[in-house]
């Protein structure tokens, strides 16, 4: 079974239109359910907690941990523009759905339990498909077409506020789209004091619950009569987020990522192919909340990479039945490593290396036969 979340973006890119269906994409007839809801907030994973069996549980601003009955982490299969991305960090603070804002999505699409061999990867507890918006073009009758929007909002608590703006443009063949987004916000406060209060922080804040977050993309893309490329390339900058129930805080996290998508309409049925690279670069230390007399500094820091090609056929063998094969490589580069703190022996007195210079290798080769069944 899957459900999805799409966006019209053109229709109107301040709404995601969610899809839930009963049948696997609702082939069989099952009934589906379709409502809206804005396209705000600063966390993407949020929007899963309309799915059900999906949810998402509270991490940093902009980090929800997405579960799906109950697993998460390595457990799901999270994609990302058809990328699986790394969470580098070792206490998860990076989930994949953290790497893209909500104003910047165009479709999610979640299996809970079985899903194909072409998206399902390895993965126990389900998968869960993010896209960006798509590429939009002009029509033969109106040859150029743009716009753009731009959305914002406000939550008291904590003076949590974000921003959007989107500016595309169009012709029959080609189209051009910038998007960026922030999101900022300073502990937010309980109802009445839970604690002792601190010179620093009153009873009822919560503390290390601030954060701050920048996204920025830029996706170029071509269509010519059933083929179209496009190339999406994005950053985002999360210079802090604190972690209310972690001993560890977000210092500095940066990734920057480039994905080159092909997809082809052909008689015989289509090629669909896509090459990407990401770069993280993560930081892990204590922000001001939690920085005591007797505390020291703990700097830990993270660098992954990882590239991959994926090559997709398929075959219309007849009117109900569709037949997929293809080759998906990845390779993934990781270090993980402390820096030495004068005056803490668990710190030094040398650079101690968790991971160094590791590396994965990914080789699948997959068929997927899919028969669409009538009634009869």
């Amino acid at each position: 079974m899957a459900s999805g979340l799409e966006c019209a973006q053109a229709a109107n890119p301040l709404l995601v239109q969610i899809n839930v269906a009963s049948g696997a994409q609702n082939s069989l007839g099952g009934q589906s359910k379709t409502f809206s809801q804005p396209a705000s907030g600063a966390d993407s994973a949020n929007l899963l907690r309309f799915v059900t069996g999906a949810q998402s549980v509270a991490s940093g601003g902009v980090s929800a941990l997405p579960y799906l009955n109950g697993l998460w982490g390595s457990s799901l299969n999270v994609q990302v523009d058809g990328v699986r991305v790394p969470n580098v960090c070792p206490n998860e603070m990076i989930p994949p759905t953290s790497t893209i804002p909500p104003s910047q999505i165009g479709k999610i699409e979640v299996y809970p339990t079985v899903a194909p061999v072409t998206v399902a990867g390895n993965s126990l507890g389900g998968t869960i498909l993010v896209s960006s918006a798509p590429p939009i073009f002009a029509s033969a009758t109106n040859p150029f077409l743009y716009g753009g929007s731009l959305s914002a909002f406000y939550h008291s608590n904590g003076d949590i506020h974000g921003e959007n703006l989107s500016l595309y443009a169009a012709t029959p063949h080609f189209f051009i789209q910038y998007a960026g987004s922030l999101s900022q916000g300073d502990n937010y406060q309980a109802a009445k004091g839970f604690k002792a209060a601190t010179p620093s922080i009153p009873a009822k804040t919560v503390g290390s619950s601030a954060f701050r977050s920048e996204n920025q993309a830029l996706t170029l893309a071509g269509r010519w009569d059933q083929q179209e490329l496009s190339l999406r390339v994005s950053h985002q900058r999360i210079p802090y987020e604190g972690y209310p129930n972690v001993r560890m805080d977000l210092t500095g996290n940066e990734e920057t990522s480039f994905n080159l998508h092909y997809h082809g309409g052909f008689q015989w049925g289509y090629l669909d192919a896509r090459l990407y690279n990401t770069l993280v670069q993560h930081e892990m230390n204590f922000l001001g909340d939690k920085i005591t007399p007797t505390s020291m500094a703990m700097p830990m820091y993270t660098q992954g990479v990882k590239s991959g090609l994926r090559i997709e056929v398929g075959q219309d063998l007849s009117a109900q039945d569709l037949l997929r094969s293809g080759i998906d490589f990845s390779r993934y580069h990781l270090d993980d490593w402390w820096t030495p703190v004068p005056g803490n022996r668990m710190m030094g007195p040398e650079i101690f290396w968790n991971i160094r210079d590791g590396r994965e290798y990914h080789y699948d080769l997959f068929t997927d036969w899919t028969r669409h069944w009538d009634r009869q």
